[in-house]
């Protein structure tokens, strides 16, 4: 048995790769294949998270090993223990649910009692915060760790059978084209916002951008102000089914010329167009955003 990390246990567990893009806004698959061929694909979580991490290993101690998999950042901080099948075993969050940048799994015997507990860190932003559980997602241990003292007691998790690779896309925790400082980026493809800071993920949102005939215009902007409540009205015509006329729409950042990240309390369907060329988001998504980027914040549009 293979196994595929889909990100890194962060360094200070004495792992470290390079994630990619995770390319769609339904849940992640497990992927199991065998010989080479993939043999099944298996949703993973309920919802919408931007990849996962995955590690195998015994964690019954019977000689099976398990299947753990994260969920990356933008959902809840849920971890799910697997059969070799990809049927469900259990689940439970590693962190509190407002802790939405990622679950880094591995596993390993962090207490020298011969079996294989499993090793949860949040994202690389808070990376050093780790704790550990049994197979039944009971708490063991939880601290912010040194990074000696981390990659001193994590082991590598026992695995076997050459023929079966497991795989799931891998989280969008870093960006290496990022520079220092905040910048907010919206795929206008994925209809996903990143906040980055200092090439690290801070949050990570489904929006909804503009609909074809008022479509978002890519190109590179800035935060130019923001304004805590205001209200959208615009008159294409009489009768025009464009026409719009909102009230008391909460946290407003604007970055262009009659272009916001704003709430859209109207509608539920983020991860699809539906705006006039401004960038909708959830109410809490939105006042993150307002809170955490100042006024000159580099905005970032692309397909």
């Amino acid at each position: 048995m293979k196994f595929i990390y889909a990100a890194a246990v962060v360094a200070a567990l004495g792992f470290f790769a390079v994630p990619v893009h995770a390319s769609t806004t339904v849940p992640p698959n497990l992927t199991i294949s065998k010989g080479g061929k993939v043999v099944k694909n298996v949703p993973i979580f309920d919802k919408w998270a931007d990849g996962a991490t995955l590690a195998v290993g015994d964690l019954g101690n019977d000689g099976v090993p398990e299947i753990v998999v994260g969920a990356g950042p933008g959902s809840i901080p849920e971890i799910r223990v697997l059969r070799q099948d990809g049927t469900l075993i259990n689940k439970f969050n590693a962190f509190d649910k407002t802790i939405a940048l990622g679950v880094i799994v591995s596993l390993g015997d962090t207490n020298g009692d011969g079996k294989n507990e499993i090793v949860a860190a949040t994202g690389p932003k808070f990376g050093n915060y780790v704790r550990v559980f049994d197979g039944t997602g009971k708490l063991l241990n939880d601290w912010f760790p040194k990074p000696q003292t981390i990659s001193s007691i994590i082991t590598a998790a026992t695995v076997a059978d050459a023929e079966t690779t497991y795989s799931v896309p891998a989280p969008h925790f870093t960006n290496a084209t990022i520079g220092a400082g905040k910048q907010i980026e919206v795929d206008l493809t994925k209809q996903r916002l990143y906040a980055w800071e200092d090439g690290l993920l801070a949050a990570t949102y489904l929006v909804s951008t503009g609909i074809k005939i008022f479509p978002t215009p890519p190109g590179q902007y800035s935060i130019l102000k923001k304004i805590p409540l205001m209200d959208y009205k615009w008159n294409y015509g009489a009768g025009s089914p464009y026409n719009y006329n909102i009230k008391n729409v909460s946290w407003n950042s604007q970055f262009a010329q009659h272009m916001y990240l704003h709430e859209a309390y109207w509608h539920n369907k983020f991860g699809q167009p539906m705006s006039h060329g401004c960038v909708n988001m959830r109410k809490a998504d939105a006042k993150f955003i307002f809170d955490w980027a100042p006024v000159g914040t580099p905005v970032t549009i692309h397909s």
